[in-house]
């Protein structure tokens, strides 16, 4: 019993070890951030979409009494991007 205690432990101690490891890596930002004026081709528009509004997580899923449905609203940012070789490779041609 001891020695599957101890295994137990040292698996749980591993796990620990490695999540914090890359815990620790997701926060990190290698990259800086962009220069803004070389943001200028950024077209920015509001948007809108159906949601709903939960007051907690034990009201998901327990009908629209409890998650009233709502309008969310949100701003979508994207690039002028040139499209991209794989994605004119897979339209149908004329």
């Amino acid at each position: 019993m001891t020695k599957r205690l101890g295994l137990v432990l040292l698996l749980m101690l591993g796990l620990l070890a490695a999540a914090s490891k890359s815990a620790a890596a997701a926060v990190a930002i290698k990259e800086p951030w962009p220069d803004p004026a070389t943001l200028g081709d950024v077209a920015a528009s509001d948007v809108s979409f159906p949601s709903t509004s939960p007051f907690s997580p034990y009201d998901l899923g327990r009908g629209k009494e409890r998650q009233p449905p709502t309008t969310a609203l949100a701003r979508l940012s994207a690039t002028a991007a040139p499209p991209s070789p794989i994605a004119s490779s897979t339209s149908p041609r004329p």
